[in-house]
C-alpha cells in the first residue's frame, strides 16, 4: 500500500499545485474548472470501481514527459490509450489508496482530469407467434403476466410500418451483454463486419480488432461475443430493437429490417467505465449513429462524458431502476447533460411509471414500455424482462425507423424527432421532461416514401435514376411491362431489394 507520504513526495517532485475550485453536484456542460471537483465528489459517493486502475488525461497528450515522472514513483502500465477523447487507462502494479491517489494526481498542473475506472451494471402486425404479447407495440387491453392493458398504451408502431420497417444500411449499436447471433428471430438482423475476412487472423479493417467480424467483446478482449446465458440481457435488448418480422415465430422487433451490432461490455461482475469508452470507440469507427445502453451506475465520469460527446451519435440510455428522482440523485450515463443522449424512463401496460424507474422533468426525457416486455433470449428462448433496460431498446428502435426515414439526420435532429411527437400522458406530467410516452406513428406521420410509377425508362439508356437508401414504392401497370431503374451504391455500402406481389 502506498502511504500519504508517498504522495506527498510525488505532489512535490510532479511540482503540483493546488487549486480552488467552485464545486458543481449536478453537473451540465461540466467546465474545466468544475470538473476536478466533480470526481471528487462522485469518488465520495461511489466506491465500485476497479482497484488500482485510473483513467487519466494530460492536458499535453503527446508529450511522454508526464508518464515519464509518474514511472520515477510509481510502477504502472498504460494498458489502454483512446484516440477519440484521449485518456489513457494506467494500472498501477501495488495497490494504492485510490482517493489519495485521485486526489494528488488531480492537483497537478499537467493533468485535465484523473478519476477511478468505475464498474457499471445493467439497468434490466404480424405472424409472429408471440406478438399479441407485445404490448409495447400494440396495446389492445391483453392480459399480460396477470396484469390488464389499458388499450392504446403502446409505441403506436403500426402505423409507422406502413412508412418504413427500417432499413439493412442502419445499423444500432448495442452496447451491453453480448448477443445470442444465431438465434433464429436474431441472425438475420445481425451486422457483419464488412470490411473483415473471417478467419484469416488478420485486422483487415486497421481498426485494432482481428476478425471483429459480429462486433467485439471487450470483457475478454476477443471476438466472440455471444458465450453463453450470460449474454440474457443484450440478446433480450436485440430483440426489442430487431428481431425479425413475419417469419412465423417468436416477436418481432421495433425496427426489423435494421441492423444490431454486438459490442460487449457487461460480463458477469459488471462492466467498466474504459471498456465502455472502447465500445463507443468502435462504434463510431464503424459509421454507427444510434447506441442503445441500457446500462449505469458507478459516479460521475468525465471520461465517459468526454467519449459520448465526442461520438458523433445518439446515445440512448435507461434512466436507471432505483425508482428515485434522476434530478436529485443523477444516475449516469443517462443523467449527463448531453445534447445527444436521450434518457428513457419506463412505464406499465396501464400508462403509469414503474414503480422501479427513475424519473426527473429535467434530466429524463421520454418514457417508453419497460414492465413485463417479452423478446428473445438466448437457447431460442423467450421471456419476460423489467426494467428501463427494456424501455430504452423501444427508444433505439424508433430511431432506428427514423434514420432509415431520413438518413440525413445527424442524432440530435433524430433525438428531437423523438421528443418532439411524444403520445402526452397525465401520469408522466412532472416525471420526464416531455411528459408523454415515445410515439413511432407520429413521429414519421409527415414521412412519405418516394413513389414511382411506370414511366418510358424501357432501355438503360432511359433507366430513371433512384436514390440510394430511401424506401420506394413502384408499380408495373401491364402485365408485359418492364421498367429500368439505376441505383448508385456507395462504396462498401449493401443494397437490398424487396418486391411484393
Amino acid at each position: 500500500m502506498i502511504t500519504i507520504k508517498k504522495l506527498i513526495a510525488i505532489t512535490l517532485s510532479l511540482g503540483l499545485s493546488i487549486f480552488s475550485f467552485g464545486s458543481s453536484l449536478h453537473v451540465q456542460a461540466a467546465t474545466k474548472s468544475s470538473v476536478k471537483d466533480s470526481i471528487m465528489q462522485s469518488l465520495e459517493r461511489n466506491t465500485n470501481f476497479k482497484q488500482n486502475e485510473v483513467l487519466v488525461k494530460f492536458k499535453d497528450f503527446n508529450n511522454l514527459e508526464n508518464l515519464k515522472q509518474l514511472q520515477n514513483h510509481f510502477s504502472f502500465e498504460v494498458q489502454n490509450t483512446f484516440p477519440l477523447t484521449q485518456i489513457q487507462l494506467i494500472k498501477f502494479h501495488t495497490d494504492i489508496n485510490m482517493k489519495e491517489l485521485i486526489q494528488t494526481l488531480n492537483k497537478s498542473p499537467n493533468i485535465e482530469y484523473a478519476e477511478p475506472n468505475y464498474i457499471v451494471s445493467p439497468a434490466a402486425s404480424s405472424n409472429d407467434s408471440y406478438y399479441n404479447s407485445l404490448w409495447g407495440l400494440k396495446n389492445i387491453g391483453q392480459n399480460i403476466q396477470g396484469s390488464v392493458g389499458s388499450p392504446n398504451i403502446d409505441i403506436n408502431v403500426e402505423e409507422a410500418w406502413t412508412k418504413t420497417e427500417g432499413s439493412s444500411n442502419i445499423t444500432i449499436g448495442i452496447i451491453d451483454t453480448g448477443i445470442d447471433i444465431n438465434h433464429p428471430d436474431l441472425k438475420n438482423n445481425i451486422w457483419k463486419n464488412p470490411d473483415e475476412i473471417p478467419g484469416d487472423g488478420i485486422d483487415n479493417d486497421n481498426n485494432g480488432y482481428i476478425d471483429d467480424i459480429y462486433g467485439w467483446d471487450f470483457v475478454n478482449n476477443n471476438n466472440s461475443v455471444y458465450d453463453g446465458t450470460g449474454d440474457s440481457h443484450g440478446t433480450h435488448v436485440a430483440g426489442t430493437i430487431a428481431a425479425v418480422k413475419n417469419n412465423t415465430i417468436g416477436v418481432a422487433g421495433v425496427a426489423p429490417q435494421v441492423k444490431v451490432m454486438s459490442l460487449k461490455f457487461l460480463g458477469t461482475n459488471g462492466g467498466t467505465i474504459s471498456n465502455a469508452i472502447k465500445a463507443i470507440e468502435y462504434a463510431k469507427n464503424k459509421g454507427v449513429k444510434i447506441t442503445n445502453n441500457s446500462w449505469g451506475g458507478g459516479g460521475f465520469s468525465q471520461a465517459l462524458y468526454d467519449a459520448i460527446q465526442q461520438s458523433n451519435s445518439l446515445f440512448i440510455a435507461a434512466s436507471g431502476n432505483n425508482g428515485t428522482n434522476a434530478d436529485q440523485t443523477p444516475m449516469y450515463p443517462a443523467a449527463y447533460s448531453l445534447s445527444n443522449i436521450l434518457s428513457v424512463a419506463s412505464i406499465t401496460n396501464k400508462g403509469s411509471l414503474s414503480s422501479f424507474s427513475n424519473y426527473g422533468k429535467t434530466s429524463v426525457d421520454v418514457a417508453a414500455p419497460g414492465t413485463d416486455i417479452l423478446s428473445t433470449l438466448p437457447n431460442n428462448s423467450y421471456g419476460f424482462y423489467s426494467g428501463t433496460s427494456m424501455a430504452t431498446p423501444h427508444v433505439s428502435g424508433v430511431a432506428a425507423l427514423i434514420q432509415s426515414a431520413y438518413p440525413s439526420y445527424s442524432p440530435t435532429e433524430i433525438k428531437n424527432k423523438i421528443m418532439n411527437n411524444t403520445s402526452p400522458l397525465s401520469t408522466l406530467t412532472n416525471k420526464v421532461l416531455t411528459g408523454g410516452l415515445i410515439n413511432a406513428g407520429k413521429a414519421l406521420q409527415t414521412y412519405q416514401p418516394i413513389s414511382y410509377e411506370s414511366e418510358p425508362n424501357n432501355d438503360i439508356a432511359s433507366a430513371n435514376s433512384l436514390p440510394f437508401n430511401r424506401p420506394l414504392n413502384g408499380s408495373l401497370n401491364q402485365n408485359d411491362a418492364q421498367d429500368i431503374f439505376k441505383i448508385d451504391v456507395p462504396s462498401k455500402m449493401d443494397l437490398s431489394i424487396s418486391v411484393q406481389n
